[in-house]
């Protein structure tokens, strides 16, 4: 679960509640469950809907990661084929039409104490998303509702299947770290450590790029996580992809903090 008071969360340089957060993850959490139960042979616990009516957003959120852990990697990509193949083309063309230009997605957030400094966390996160251990690959479908499959699929290559930016349909793509042919938006220079790659589908086509970044910040640190799409992606894509990098980063770094 989210530390709520270890972290300050920042978009568009206005700080945001930790309940506008929760309340995003709730709904989120019934989306995913509603695309896992058209999963064939995939069942939940009875209490379910009862959780769902009570806004029980931890037994809702562990019984939602439980389910995603029980299937294969390649049953899910099946079952999500034609949804996520949709997706893809949606993104094909909005970056065909796009002509290069993009719109960022940008999230900050502050911890103003940590025992941990901001290049341990820097690398702890890292190795949470390219080492597919059980506990990554657990913490990795935790980290957001929208996850479906994410792991590493080479070295500096990671497989992502998720519903980006609350939409309809999951998108398949593949982040390729230390490719900066498709990023476009410039490193900050207050913020030494960063993780950078571009976005590709599996034919290779270009359709963003992801830009994390990383600096000491008094007794804490503070991250920048930003992820660019094609500009033709509506404005409300990106302001809820900023909520889903909240939310996804917090629970990273919550993980982190533990450990």
């Amino acid at each position: 679960m989210l530390k709520t008071d270890r972290m300050i969360f920042t978009i568009d340089n206005k700080e945001i509640s930790f309940e506008k957060i929760l309340q995003w993850e709730f709904k989120r959490l019934v989306r995913a469950h509603k695309v896992l139960t058209n999963v064939y042979g995939i069942h939940f616990q009875d209490e379910v809907a009862q959780w769902i009516k009570t806004k029980n957003l931890k037994a809702l959120d562990d019984e939602i990661t439980r389910v995603k852990m029980t299937i294969e990697p390649d049953k899910l990509r099946e079952a999500l084929k034609s949804k996520y193949d949709l997706g893809n083309m949606g993104l094909m063309v909005a970056e065909k039409m796009s002509v290069g230009k993009r719109r960022f997605s940008t999230t900050e957030i502050y911890v103003p104490e940590s025992d941990l400094s901001a290049q341990e966390i820097a690398d702890k996160i890292w190795h949470i998303m390219q080492v597919n251990t059980d506990i990554n690959m657990r913490l990795n479908l935790d980290a957001s509702p929208d996850h479906f499959i994410f792991r590493q699929a080479g070295e500096n290559v990671q497989e992502v299947v998720e519903i980006s930016g609350g939409t309809v349909v999951p998108q398949h793509y593949f982040i390729h770290y230390n490719d900066m042919q498709g990023v476009q938006s410039e490193a900050s220079q207050d913020y030494p450590i960063q993780i950078a790659g571009t976005m590709r589908l599996s034919n290779r086509t270009i359709v963003g790029a992801i830009r994390y970044q990383f600096k000491p910040e008094g007794s804490g640190f503070k991250v920048k996580i930003l992820m660019e799409y094609p500009k033709l992606i509506p404005i409300e894509v990106v302001l809820n992809q900023q909520i889903h990098q909240a939310d996804e980063f917090g629970h990273w770094i919550s993980d982190v903090l533990d450990s």
